[in-house]
């Protein structure tokens, strides 16, 4: 998107948050079209044992584990685009109801045949839905509205009394990416989360960093009288430095760059990070293809240039540029050392 990227942080919460986007809701409304590339698109979040694990089963395992949702309640998964996960707990527990809310009518026909068409909404929440769900799921939603605060409160008058919230969002500690989203207008820390919802007026909230879902924050949030006291600052000046690390990572792209002009290369990771190390590089005339793990992303292109397995990596490859989260990428490539050349030579964020 033609915009800069500018960051402000707050000393008082540990928030940190980006300009808002230029007409946000014609970008939601028909350009964001998340996951509908293929009918199952879904990220790899995390693996066990040599598997990858991929983000909509650990959500949906998370959901049915942590909110335990009893026979006859209602779940609301607002923010849904596809709905996934609660596709995949339908199927698991038929005897649930279960409601879906977005911005975009791009993602009706992922919910045909699976909701009763009274359970969709899009762009506007029904006034007769108000007061009425046992639980509401907003997985990776908030992060992209322009005041989060005013969302949390809207989606706690949606909420029974005692009904639960369960939200997810990008920790821009665990996962330092985050910071140069675009669409992300709020960077979150553990401490501004819980403020946000204890602002919402939620009662008792639970927020787990890092932990079952990684390199995100996991709250779960109850619409009960509000006993909390004001969450502490945390974190400031770990996400200032987080901030002077993308500067200086930029920099340094740019001088592997010029040391290996005419040596044909790849990025390894097709995803938000190798996305940025492509759009430092530009132009792109040395890099000959993107290399993910991913099987739902094989057959893709990015920028042109065909996404590959490791094991399908051209035999003329000299440079790779390691497009993954710098706080785990060194123990996905040692994962990845039997399909690849000893004499490779690596660029680290």
């Amino acid at each position: 998107m033609p915009t800069p990227t500018s960051v402000f942080a707050c000393p008082a919460c540990g928030h940190a948050q980006s300009n808002d986007l230029p007409e946000a809701s014609a970008f939601y409304d028909t350009a964001y079209r998340i996951s509908l590339d293929t009918e199952d698109h879904d990220q790899i979040i995390t693996d066990r044992h040599g598997q990858p694990v991929f983000r909509t089963e650990l959500q949906t395992q998370l959901v049915l584990a942590l909110l335990d949702p009893q026979p006859g309640q209602k779940i609301l998964d607002f923010g849904a685009a596809k709905a996934a996960t609660l596709k995949r707990i339908v199927a698991k527990r038929k005897d649930v109801e279960a409601f879906v809310f977005d911005v975009s009518d791009d993602y009706r026909p992922a919910w045909h045949g699976w909701l009763d068409e009274t359970h969709c909404a899009t762009y506007t929440v029904p006034p007769h839905w108000i007061g009425t769900f046992d639980a509401i799921t907003a997985h990776f939603v908030i992060e992209h509205v322009a005041d989060p605060v005013e969302t949390l409160s809207f989606l706690r008058s949606l909420l029974k009394q005692g009904g639960r919230l369960f939200v997810t969002v990008p920790s821009v500690l665990a996962n330092p990416g985050d910071l140069l989203v675009v669409d992300h207008l709020s960077h979150f820390s553990p401490a501004s989360l819980e403020r946000a919802l204890n602002l919402a007026g939620f009662g008792t909230v639970d927020v787990e960093d890092d932990g079952p879902l990684p390199a995100a924050l996991l709250a779960i949030a109850s619409n009960t009288p509000s006993t909390s006291g004001v969450v502490q600052a945390q974190n400031f000046s770990a996400i200032e430095a987080v901030a002077a690390n993308w500067s200086a990572a930029r920099s340094r792209l740019r001088r592997e760059r010029e040391a290996h002009l005419g040596r044909k290369a790849a990025i390894f990771g097709a995803g938000f990070y190798g996305t940025w190390i492509a759009s430092v590089l530009m132009p792109l005339d040395d890099v000959l293809c993107f290399v993910d793990n991913n099987p739902h992303l094989q057959s893709q292109t990015r920028f042109g240039r065909p996404v590959i397995l490791p094991r399908d990596m051209p035999d003329d490859i000299e440079v790779i540029y390691v497009g993954l989260n710098p706080s785990h990428s060194r123990q996905v490539i040692e994962r990845c050392r039997p399909h690849l050349r000893a004499d490779l030579q690596w660029v680290w964020l």
